[in-house]
């Protein structure tokens, strides 16, 4: 167990997070790896964060900002590794994760290695709280795509993964077209090419919440029409592997997610989401709020719900 990893990092604007992103790599117990950073078009001090380290491990390149997808393939067309593992600059690795992965996989170059991961808010990885999943065992591709989207939020980041380099290959790359959601559209598309998904419970990972400037708390149309894509295609991924009442539910709950944070800003949107659920025989999905928040879902609706809480 000796075959190179290349650990691929795009890079935008993540001054006050990368050194410890890039240390995390370097401290791994695992040491046969390359470090692919690709700096994103950065406008902060990202670039002068990353050339403080002086190690051999580390290829630095740069590009106009283009994207995280455009970003990652690019790492990929860099690396050389057996295994390629996905890294964003502002999370943590704990010091066993790539050891323990690739003790799963066990130079297996069809499935995929999972692992264990833990959410912090404060700047402090050890406040990091590990919480269980469903899907922290060993499972087919399918039916751990199943119970990972069965759960109340859905962990689908392209980080969770060791991946051999000739699965990815066949797998693809990340769709360009994309920003928002990617990771959903990238992950069921990979695991739908493997053969089984093998947790790695010694490897932690360190995920990093609360920034205001993430993808994910963006409201232009351009991201929603983005994000709306890659769940059209995940969907239809997932469809056509298992047409299932249940997997329709699955799905027409993805869409419904996607509604909440859309009404009111885009009507037509709005429509167009509410057909696709209707067309996969409706949702069940509630709202995400308090006691409160429910009980005014439950007497009012959910869309005045919304404008009460917006006001």
């Amino acid at each position: 167990m000796n075959e190179l990893v290349s650990v691929i990092m795009p890079c935008y604007n993540a001054a006050g997070f990368i050194s410890a992103a890039i240390q995390s790599v370097l401290d791994q117990t695992y040491t046969n790896f390359e470090l692919i950073i690709v700096n994103d078009g950065s406008t902060d001090k990202s670039e002068e964060e990353i050339k403080k380290f002086d190690d051999m491990r580390i290829r630095y390149f740069r590009q106009g900002n283009k994207g995280q997808c455009i970003a990652s393939n690019f790492g990929i067309s860099q690396a050389r590794g057996e295994y390629i593992k996905f890294f964003d600059a502002d999370d943590v690795l704990g010091s066993e994760h790539l050891e323990a992965q690739m003790k799963r996989l066990n130079g297996s170059k069809t499935s995929v290695a999972s692992c264990a991961w833990g959410r912090f808010y404060d700047g402090n990885p050890d406040s990091a709280k590990f919480i269980p999943e469903t899907v922290w065992k060993d499972m087919k591709p399918l039916d751990w795509l199943k119970a990972a989207l069965l759960q109340k939020y859905d962990m689908m980041g392209a980080w969770l993964w060791m991946i051999p380099a000739p699965l990815l290959k066949l797998a693809g790359g990340w769709d360009e077209r994309l920003s928002l959601n990617n990771d959903f559209e990238f992950s069921i598309r990979l695991l739908l090419h493997s053969e089984e998904v093998l947790f790695a419970e010694n490897a932690k990972f360190y995920y990093r919440s609360g920034l205001a400037h993430t993808l994910s708390q963006m409201r232009s149309r351009k991201r929603f029409e983005e994000g709306l894509l890659s769940t059209d295609l995940g969907c239809s991924y997932l469809l056509d592997r298992d047409s299932s009442p249940e997997m329709k539910r699955i799905c027409a709950n993805r869409y419904q997610e996607w509604l909440y944070r859309i009404y009111p800003y885009f009507p037509d949107l709005e429509k167009e989401v509410q057909q696709k659920i209707n067309d996969l025989g409706g949702s069940d999905r509630i709202m995400d709020g308090g006691r409160i928040s429910r009980m005014l879902s439950a007497t009012l609706g959910w869309k005045a719900n919304k404008r009460i809480r917006m006001t």
